[in-house]
């Protein structure tokens, strides 16, 4: 890990709009290594039982350590 890292964890990420803004960061300079990293992210809406933006979340960025259930 370089000096100029940040790493992210993702609360209530909902569709991952987010991390979007993220890795456009990262995107947007290619030649550098990348300054943000997501390594953990979690969504859950306790008021329905499919998990639509989980699920969203999941086709976008694949599952990297994603969470959907409920910590209660």
């Amino acid at each position: 890990m370089t000096k100029n890292h940040c790493t992210i964890v993702e609360l209530f990420a909902g569709v991952g709009g987010f991390r979007v803004g993220f890795d456009r960061v990262n995107d947007n300079h290619k030649n550098e290594s990348p300054f943000f990293s997501t390594i953990w992210s979690n969504q859950f809406e306790p008021a329905t039982k499919t998990q639509h933006a989980s699920q969203t979340y999941v086709a976008r960025f694949g599952t990297l350590p994603f969470f959907i259930y409920s910590y209660t």
